[in-house]
């Protein structure tokens, strides 16, 4: 079912694909009828869009012939939350069609300026974005600033705070971005270590880009590099939930690299992970929206309780 005006861009898009579509033809994809279709034409010409009405037996509607769409002009931020909005989406909707979300993102890409284009690329392809990372993500700038940098191999400069020392300066070659328990992460070569690094993007202070270019060394597989070692990162708890549900149906909603999951019996599930922020793993655990049962910790506990006090909060208003 359309929304009002999905149903006017809907048609638009329409009339692109199917030069000439007669307004049966139209009614009966938009599940409205044709005199409200004649309507939606109205709306669009008072928009500036020229609308032939081809007359007769086999008639219908046409764009002016030459007519072309604008390009969209999206500034880079606004490409991005267009991306991660769409890619969060697939994700999100694990089990069901994202088919939806694929072919909007290819549409806005096809008519976005080639600069705005190529940004929005480097963050869909460099870049993997999980569910229990989207309360965590960096800011937008700094987001496109790493993505652009992985995909034109430029050289980043960070003021980086590790667990146990104050911030100092590095020169950074990123490679991938990526995340986990409610963390951003950003995969580089280190020119200070002179080595692979993986660095916590909360504990980046400062983050500029530079005019050097680097070259990649050797044959390194970001994505496959940065999931094997990603997993070594030990989180500060180790969660185990029972989940009223089947393990099948379980082991679809969960990704693997969140954890290890037990078959109980034939409608409970033991998952086992860990997580270094209970606040995302709670509101993670609750957006699954199955029956749960937390058998540790015990801060996780504390911590449902504080989202459920804050919820309740909010409801009162």
């Amino acid at each position: 079912m359309y929304h009002p005006t999905g149903r006017v861009l809907a048609v638009l898009e329409l009339l692109q694909i199917h030069p000439g579509i007669s307004a049966s033809d139209l009614a009966e994809r938009l599940e409205v009828d044709t005199r409200t279709i004649r309507r939606y034409i109205v709306k669009l010409e008072d928009c500036g869009i020229p609308v032939e009405t081809i007359h007769g037996r086999h008639g219908g509607y046409k764009l002016q012939p030459g007519y072309k769409l604008p390009p969209l002009n999206f500034t880079g931020e606004e490409a991005a939350a267009i991306m991660l909005g769409l890619a969060g989406f697939s994700i999100l909707q694990q089990g069901q069609s994202t088919e939806a979300a694929d072919s909007a993102l290819a549409k806005i890409g096809r008519v976005l300026p080639l600069e705005i284009r190529e940004k929005l690329n480097a963050v869909s392809s460099m870049a993997v974005i999980g569910p229990s990372i989207r309360d965590q993500a960096p800011p937008l700038k700094q987001f496109i600033l790493l993505s652009t940098a992985i995909s034109e191999r430029q050289v980043v400069e960070i003021e980086y705070s590790s667990a146990k020392n104050s911030a100092e300066k590095r020169q950074i070659e990123p490679l991938y971005l990526g995340g986990k328990d409610g963390l951003w992460y950003i995969l580089a070569f280190c020119r200070l270590r002179n080595d692979y690094r993986i660095f916590r993007l909360d504990r980046v202070s400062k983050l500029r880009e530079t005019s050097l270019v680097y070259r990649p060394h050797g044959s390194l597989n970001p994505a496959e590099y940065f999931r094997k070692h990603i997993t070594a990162y030990p989180g500060e708890w180790t969660l185990e939930i029972e989940f009223a549900i089947e393990y099948d149906y379980l082991k679809k909603r969960i990704p693997e690299r969140y954890g290890k999951l037990e078959k109980i019996t034939d409608q409970k599930t033991l998952f086992r992970g860990p997580a270094s922020d209970l606040a995302a793993a709670g509101k993670y655990i609750i957006s699954l929206n199955i029956p749960f049962r937390v058998l540790a910790p015990v801060e996780l506990k504390r911590e449902l309780k504080k989202i459920a006090k804050e919820v309740s909060e909010i409801a009162e208003l």
